[in-house]
């Protein structure tokens, strides 16, 4: 069923996670609460920065601040950030630090496209795109919108297994067992921007939490876990899947269903 929020019953909290970075930290809040026009709350989780962007987060007005004393990662990091959300918010909107807002309208858009179906619980701009199905992926954490009522449902991010890669993916699938999709939004208009992994780049973590970065979770084993029985395509067929109605995500037909799996041609 078909319906588009409004200011008077949609309240989003904005989650950012911080890790040094500073000028790329300040770009983003500021670009955020220059170009949020609807009802939202700006949370800001630091995960044991350094003392100068610590202590240009404390002089903040508008935003309610967290200070972690260790590197909680991005799952983590996201968690507190949830878990501090005001009571009348509808929505969780996970952003990453190094965003820069670029329109007015981009959490409205954001927003109307997660309550355009009851089925949509997650939606954001870009895809952690992978050729396993019955998810291929899921949102990329960068700008991930979330139905507080998924939360209710399925819970928070797996910061145990998924403290930073495969967490956007796992939820997905966790959310796809419950009966939830996600959508993306189209390309254009630009909304976001990504300036990606600056946080990473400006200092350098614990040998330990670079080898959680980097460690490549396998798709189907996330899939797995989360009770689905996934099915890696060859390129191929991956492609001529994307090209079918309702894509890229929607529970597929019987005949849709064999081409994917490669038993009949498209």
């Amino acid at each position: 069923m078909a319906h588009f929020a409004s200011d008077a019953d949609t309240k989003v909290a904005i989650i950012i996670v911080t890790y040094n970075a500073d000028e790329f930290v300040k770009l983003c809040l500021d670009s955020v609460r220059h170009y949020s026009t609807m009802p939202h709350e700006i949370i800001v989780v630091d995960n044991g920065s350094e003392e100068p962007l610590r202590d240009y987060l404390r002089k903040q007005d508008g935003i309610k601040l967290i200070l972690n004393e260790e590197n909680l990662l991005w799952a983590g990091g996201n968690n507190v950030g949830v878990r501090a959300a005001s009571e009348d918010v509808t929505h969780y909107l996970l952003l990453n630090s190094d965003m820069e807002i670029r329109r007015a309208d981009w959490l409205q858009r954001i927003v109307n496209l997660i309550e355009s179906d009851d089925r949509i619980g997650l939606a954001g701009n870009a895809r952690a795109r992978t050729p396993v199905w019955p998810t291929f992926g899921g949102v990329d954490g960068q700008c991930m919108l979330i139905k507080r009522t998924l939360t209710e449902k399925i819970g928070l991010l797996d910061s145990e297994k998924y403290p930073w890669n495969g967490a956007d993916i796992d939820y997905a699938a966790r959310a796809f067992k419950a009966g939830y999709i996600y959508k993306i939004l189209p390309r254009e208009p630009e909304l976001v921007v990504h300036y990606r992994g600056m946080s990473r780049r400006k200092k350098r973590v614990a040998r330990v939490e670079q080898e959680i970065m980097r460690k490549e979770d396998r798709t189907e084993d996330i899939l797995r876990m989360a009770g689905l029985r996934p099915v890696r395509l060859s390129r191929l067929l991956y492609n001529l899947y994307m090209l079918l109605p309702g894509r890229p995500f929607f529970r597929p037909s019987k005949r849709q269903r064999k081409i994917i799996q490669g038993k009949i041609l498209a």
